[in-house]
């Protein structure tokens, strides 16, 4: 495998891990939006290629004919037909104007109010676009329209993780409101990918023209790097950065990014008339704004937004920030505790990052995450830092009885404000004595505005005495971390519901092909051991129409329970549909695959046979095929294919049995066939199929 091809599956995994589920980008980019992108790469394709795919799509050819006949043209006497707005306007006209249009009715034309402001954005996008075809014609570069395409699609990536995101960029905006690093260093922290990687990925699976791709991916790029397209990739950087000098941005925070020094290499800035450019881009917003009958926010606006954010950026840098002992010169920057909570969606990771963050940028001895228990009425640790040092002694069954409590760690609770709890207060001094403490902070976490748990911080060893100036540091943080509690929680109930089947509790079927398709990305090394089991139970219609779908249910339930049961570290079970599961087996031999389904399939027989008069005299059973993996599958199909073959077999030969197809070196077909009424386990019979 190449190293591009190897970064690019690397990127693909971070992709997966940003994202809820695997995007669907043509809910992001229409299908006739991409066949005019790709017209735009065909050579041959002509006036008559263009009308045909408007014409295709009656909404868009409604609207062009609307733009056609607008004022920003005014022809003397109106268009009717699309062929004849194509044949006046010309290719390029059309093309862009049509691209336009799709974008605003896919991307715009639905509510706003998030912190990431489609408006605004849509705003952004345009500008950049229409700078992008403006300087690319004063460059004389042979296809400006296609500059405009990249220019308009240039931030695809934040749309992508707008909507698909396991957190938003909604969020990412909120969480960074006050921070005032590169916005692509703060979308590697908070997501653990830069939306131009998003972007680059999105590009890829739809297979648009390979300018666009680089210059998506590498629109913000200031290495030496060698990249394709130099020039345009020059272009939208520039466009870009004008944009952003405007206070025109993606998003109403956005501080202007650096000028790359790649951009000055490759344009002499000094030969285009960057007064003019401003003017024809000015009056094409204008154009654009009447005709959809939006109000974008006037240029004045978005320059006084500029200053604002400058000013606001000047006085940030020179607020007090923690100071690390190590070094009493370096200011630690409150980046990395604000927005690890937001790192990942499992509470097992960033809590402990996060309680880590803040006892490293606040230099406490302890910090404690204490949950609100509702059932036992008390504030237990949960998790902690430092952890697993026998020198810091710490408690991990520190329990505080709710109900005892009185003095300001109960105001705290009932207030939601944060304190420091100290001996100054004679009604604490009971509880920090419990504690083994003279004074703690407590901070309230909220998960969706409900008090869920305290973060707690002490200086029990070092005796440091703890400073009201630390609250409102802290306190940012906590409430990042309720966020993450709650998206977390909210993630679980989704994943929940999109992975697990709802009678058995065992992962369904998408689940099942996820996982497939996973261990098919490895290498074949990784492979080889891998095995497939597909059980159907036996007779299971009449067992349903004899006893009702209720006893029916319950069978299914006992047998997605065996396996489950049975299953090792590493297995995967999940129900297939029906009365159908599959079990998957990442490391096993042959035998030791059928001895595990045997082990289920005489599991299965011995419970119907405990359970026989519920079940009204109906035999429960079950029948399993099992396939080995092959070098020759393409796919992880041909494996489920293979173990429903042998499944089938086993039911031919009188069900209730295991049976098995391998394929040899010959591809003949061999059937192990397994019944404990009629074979010992040691003495296992193989048969020709």
């Amino acid at each position: 495998m190449s190293k591009e091809l190897q970064q690019i599956k690397k990127l693909r995994t971070s992709v997966r891990n940003a994202l809820v589920n695997k995007a669907n980008f043509l809910q992001l980019i229409p299908v006739t939006a991409i066949k005019l992108l790709k017209l735009t790469a065909d050579e041959d394709s002509d006036i008559q290629d263009l009308s045909k795919v408007i014409e295709t799509e009656p909404a868009l050819a409604t609207q062009i004919l609307k733009t056609v006949n607008s004022s920003q043209f005014n022809f003397s006497r109106p268009i009717n037909s699309v062929q004849r707005a194509v044949s006046i306007l010309g290719f390029s006209n059309l093309r862009h104007t049509a691209i336009k249009l799709l974008f605003y009715n896919k991307l715009i034309a639905r509510p706003t109010g998030q912190s990431f402001n489609l408006l605004y954005f849509w705003q952004h996008s345009l500008f950049v676009a229409t700078l992008s075809r403006e300087i690319a014609i004063k460059l004389n570069h042979p296809d400006p329209d296609i500059l405009y395409t990249a220019g308009l699609l240039h931030d695809i990536g934040k749309l992508v993780l707008e909507s698909h995101g396991k957190l938003s960029y909604s969020e990412f905006i909120s969480t960074n409101a006050n921070i005032t690093n590169s916005t692509l260093n703060n979308e590697l922290i908070f997501f653990g990918i830069s939306h131009e990687q998003i972007g680059y990925i999105t590009c890829l699976d739809l297979q648009l023209p390979e300018i666009i791709t680089s210059v998506v991916a590498n629109h913000n790029d200031d290495s030496d790097n060698p990249i394709e397209f130099k020039q345009e990739n020059a272009i939208v950087s520039f466009a870009n950065y004008l944009a952003g000098i405007q206070g025109l941005g993606s998003f109403s925070q956005e501080l202007p990014s650096v000028l790359p020094k790649t951009v000055t290499d490759i344009i002499d800035i000094k030969n285009i008339e960057i007064e003019s450019l401003f003017h024809h881009v000015d009056k094409e917003m204008q154009e654009t704004s009447q005709f959809y009958s939006i109000q974008f926010p006037t240029l004045d606006q978005l320059r006084a937004r500029l200053i604002e954010t400058s000013i606001q950026y000047n006085y940030s840098k020179t607020q007090h920030l923690p100071i690390d002992t190590k070094d009493n010169t370096k200011p630690i920057s409150l980046l990395s505790s604000l927005t690890i909570p937001h790192q990942s969606l499992n509470p097992e990771i960033f809590i402990p990052k996060t309680l880590r963050a803040i006892h490293d940028n606040f230099n406490v001895d302890r910090v404690f995450m204490l949950s609100m228990s509702s059932k036992n009425r008390s504030l237990r640790s949960q998790h902690c830092w430092p952890q697993n040092d026998p020198t810091s002694h710490l408690d991990q069954s520190l329990d505080i009885n709710v109900d005892t409590l009185t003095g300001d760690l109960l105001t705290c609770l009932r207030t939601r404000h944060a304190a420091i709890i100290s001996t100054r207060e004679f009604k604490n001094r009971s509880l920090l004595n419990q504690i083994g403490v003279t004074e703690f902070i407590a901070i309230p976490i909220l998960r969706n505005k409900r008090l869920c748990a305290i973060l707690y911080a002490d200086n029990k060893f070092s005796k440091t005495p703890l400073t009201t100036e630390s609250l409102p540091q802290i306190a940012p943080i906590a409430k990042e971390l309720g966020s993450a509690l709650y998206n977390a929680r909210c993630f679980e109930l989704e994943k929940n519901r999109a992975e697990i089947d709802s009678l058995t509790g065992l992962s369904n079927k998408r689940m099942i092909t996820d996982f497939l398709k996973n261990l098919f990305s490895n290498e074949e090394a990784d492979l080889k051991r891998v095995s497939v089991g597909f059980l159907d139970i036996d007779h299971f219609k009449k067992l349903n129409d004899d006893c009702g779908h209720q006893l029916g249910d319950e069978a299914l339930i006992i047998v997605a329970d065996i396996l489950r049961r049975l299953t090792r570290d590493g297995d995967f079970v999940g129900r297939y549909g029906g009365e159908e599961f599959i079990f998957i087996l990442p490391d096993c031999t042959q035998t030791e695959a059928q001895q595990y389904a045997e082990r289920i399939r005489a599991e299965i027989e011995a419970k119907g046979i405990k359970y026989k008069n519920k079940f009204k005299t109906n035999k429960l059973t079950a029948s399993i095929g099992i396939a080995m993996y092959q070098s020759s599958y393409k796919n992880y199909s041909e494996l489920i294919a293979i173990a429903d073959k042998a499944m089938y077999q086993a039911k031919n030969g009188g069900r209730n049995n295991v049976s098995s197809i391998p394929i040899n070196n010959k591809n003949n077909y061999k059937v192990v066939s397994i019944n404990s009424a009629h074979h010992k386990r040691d003495n296992l019979e193989f048969a020709l199929s």
